[in-house]
């Protein structure tokens, strides 16, 4: 299940030897005073999908302030994961774990703080958190951070600011995140943004392309198209077209004499 494998991403990083421990017997279960155990008991309980014996420990390793157990409690609340969807609920453990620290959390609280969604609304407390979880090297609120530089933020106090958001967007970007790194060619792609390096923008976008990004592989096809290389052009278009691209598809059949 896709749910199952982004929930448990950050998890197996942390607890070794886990498909060995997940085949442990009941009566492995920790004891009440391990609450590090206790998440963990509880995430691999998740891992076999056993649900709602996974809420039982998670909650009671929450309940006694584990950060992680806090907001993998939120995800599950908020995604629906094997249970009825509880945003309210969701956001209070998401403050709970952003409270403590969590840098994930941080980000999930300042988009529904920014939203408003099934909490009030809160702009300035959304960059509070936003900031925090950037500063904490959470790249999803890098490039969050560096959107609101870009097209300013009157509710949250953010004026536009260009170098700012490039700069936000290099750190992301260098750390192989790839939203940043497409939003950076974009930046020197764009004319509005007083650049328009074709070479810059290309650069930008190759790594992301290589590893199969679709738009990536869309953007260097006009790219080069402007650079009058049609035929590297027209392998990135069809490498787009081939994922579905939207555009990529339209200009491939207009270039095959479709449209």
């Amino acid at each position: 299940m896709g749910w199952l494998k982004n929930l448990m991403g950050s998890f197996s990083t942390k607890v070794q030897n886990s498909q060995n421990a997940a085949a442990a017997p009941k009566n492995d279960e920790p004891a009440p005073s391990d609450v590090v155990g206790t998440y963990e008991y509880g995430m691999r309980l998740l891992e076999k999908e056993n649900v709602e014996k996974a809420l039982i420990f998670l909650r009671r390793a929450a309940e006694r302030g584990y950060p992680d157990a806090q907001y993998h409690l939120a995800v599950i609340y908020n995604d629906g994961t094997g249970v009825m969807s509880d945003i309210e609920q969701a956001n209070m453990w998401f403050r709970k774990a952003a409270d403590s620290g969590n840098s994930d959390a941080q980000y999930k609280l300042s988009l529904a703080l920014e939203s408003g969604n099934h909490i009030q609304r809160d702009p300035k407390g959304a960059l509070q958190y936003l900031k925090k979880s950037a500063a904490a090297g959470n790249l999803e609120a890098l490039s969050h951070y560096a959107d609101k530089f870009l097209v300013g933020d009157e509710e949250a106090g953010i004026h536009n600011d260009l170098g700012q958001a490039i700069g936000l967007l290099e750190v992301a970007a260098k750390k192989g995140f790839e939203a940043a790194q497409i939003k950076l060619g974009k930046i020197y792609w764009d004319e509005r943004y007083g650049y328009h390096d074709v070479t810059t923008a290309i650069n930008k976008w190759m790594m992301p392309a290589i590893r199969g990004n679709r738009d990536a592989e869309y953007y260097l096809a006009l790219a080069y198209r402007e650079l009058g290389k049609e035929q590297e052009s027209n392998k990135w278009l069809r490498a787009a077209a081939d994922k579905f691209q939207p555009d990529a598809l339209k200009d491939l059949k207009a270039l095959n004499g479709e449209g």
